[in-house]
């Protein structure tokens, strides 16, 4: 009994997950523009190794939710959060290389002659723009899969439920015929 009710609240899992996912990108987002503007490499991708992991979380609990409601949506499901940590992982990968860069060439410049030209600072600006630019193109990336993975959720809603009660039917038809 307490497993059929698991699998009905398994599509609420999915919404879930992909609410979370959202929220989980804005404050990663915001976690690393916070890391570059105090200062501290550090405080931007531990961030983004958190959120990594809670992706690695959240993708187990909706590959466990997919996996109760159909193996069509687990299909759809496991390819989208495929995705969607692969792009996670780039994002760690990208400002890691990037922030390693820039604070060296910011160091390397400082002790040359313990200030930055105006030059100097535009470089660093445009670099860092161009990371965000690609950071926030990842993000959008990732967006646009959850999207698709909610509507795919939604459209496959009613075949999910009559493939679940046609499951329940035959169990409930073979109880009878045992019992016969």
């Amino acid at each position: 009994m307490e497993h059929k009710g698991l699998v009905k609240a398994a599509k609420y899992y999915l919404m879930i997950v992909n609410m979370v996912f959202v929220v989980l990108s804005v404050i990663t987002v915001c976690c690393v523009i916070y890391g570059y503007a105090s200062g501290s490499p550090a405080s931007s991708m531990t961030s983004l190794l958190v959120a990594a992991g809670i992706t690695v979380a959240l993708c187990a609990l909706g590959f466990y939710a997919a996996r109760q409601e159909s193996p069509k949506l687990l299909k759809i499901f496991g390819g989208i959060m495929i995705g969607v940590l692969i792009l996670e992982f780039i994002m760690v990968v990208i400002l890691a290389t990037s922030t390693s860069i820039l604070y060296a060439a910011l160091n390397s410049e400082a002790q040359v002659d313990d200030s930055l030209t105006d030059e100097d600072r535009e470089l660093v600006m445009n670099a860092f723009s161009s990371i965000l630019i690609a950071i926030w193109v990842l993000i959008s990336i990732e967006l646009i899969l959850e999207i698709v993975l909610v509507i795919a959720a939604f459209y496959f809603a009613e075949k999910i439920q009559g493939y679940n009660r046609a499951q329940e039917f035959h169990a409930m038809e073979k109880y009878d015929n045992s019992n016969v």
